[in-house]
């Protein structure tokens, strides 16, 4: 569930605005993956009905991130601004 965070109207006006992706995103393969040679840092949102949390746990450890959990869903990004805000500051600083 998209929104689990926030108020329900909140909720819906993001559900009513998002658009489907275009599939053009998955036409052109990767060739090298940046977090082969670059730092890596990655949001885990622990409660995501979405995309399953262990799966993003697997994912930040595959790309040796520095990880921050955040006790929400797959709405951390809105529902959780401070704490998304301040692992992407840390991100652009270097800091591990």
């Amino acid at each position: 569930m998209f929104g689990q965070d926030l108020p329900a109207s909140e909720s819906a006006a993001l559900a009513n605005a998002q658009l489907p992706i275009n599939h053009t995103a998955f036409d052109e393969p990767a060739t090298v993956a940046a977090w082969h040679s670059k730092p890596s840092w990655f949001v885990v949102s622990n409660k995501d009905l979405i995309l399953d949390p262990s799966a993003q746990k697997f994912f930040a450890t595959r790309i040796k991130a520095t990880t921050t959990i955040v006790e929400g869903g797959h709405d951390s990004l809105i529902a959780f601004p401070k704490q998304v805000a301040a692992a992407i500051e840390a991100a652009s600083r270097g800091e591990k």
